[in-house]
């Protein structure tokens, strides 16, 4: 509906979510909207970081995570937690690292515990950083 375009265009608004940040999911998508196709949505559990590849219309962004990647509306983050991770700019963890993927090589990735500070060297446009450890918060 009209409100409903509005409403998500002031949240994605307040929430200043551009591309190439890092929000954090705050709640679940409650049901496919009309004349979305459920395949193109992003599925991401509450708490999971999602990497924000571009912004489209209406409140709604592409969004990509460990190699899936789907639209969503900006209304399921938590605005306050949108900080952007850029280079050259401190990020806390808000959860543990799982550790390298399949295939990948462990020894190019960083544990990290919740609240341990991070100092982003480089970002990647996959929505991977390489970071340093700076301290806990």
């Amino acid at each position: 509906t009209a409100a409903a375009s509005k409403t998500e265009a002031a949240a994605l608004e307040r929430a200043q979510i551009s591309a190439g940040q890092l929000v954090i999911v705050l709640r679940q998508l409650a049901d496919v909207p009309r004349g979305c196709d459920a395949a193109s949505l992003m599925d991401a559990p509450v708490g999971g970081h999602l990497f924000v590849e571009r912004v489209g219309p209406d409140g709604w962004v592409w969004t990509h995570q460990l190699g899936a990647s789907g639209w969503a509306p900006t209304s399921i983050f938590d605005a306050d937690a949108a900080a952007p991770c850029k280079v050259g700019c401190l990020a806390q963890a808000h959860g543990e690292s799982g550790g390298a993927p399949q295939g990948w090589d462990p020894s190019t990735f960083l544990r990290t515990a919740i609240g341990e500070v991070l100092y982003v060297e480089h970002g990647e446009g996959d929505g991977w950083i390489w970071a340093r450890r700076v301290g806990r918060s």
